[in-house]
């Protein structure tokens, strides 16, 4: 026999993602899969971060 078991109810995740364009956000649920496209602004793609790392040169 094999056994399978699925909760109920809400879910919710929520995180904070920058520089969207909100009229181009597409969702779908297919079985049982939520895909989201989040597009970027237009123009924000020279924006990037750099983030510099400094080497330990004690270890």
């Amino acid at each position: 026999m094999i056994r399978r078991e699925r909760r109920t109810g809400e879910f919710v995740r929520r995180f904070y993602v920058d520089q969207v364009d909100e009229d181009g956000i597409k969702s779908k649920l297919e079985h049982g899969v939520l895909k989201l496209e989040i597009p970027k602004r237009p123009g924000d793609e020279n924006t990037r971060k750099r983030i510099l790392i400094d080497k330990d040169h004690g270890i």
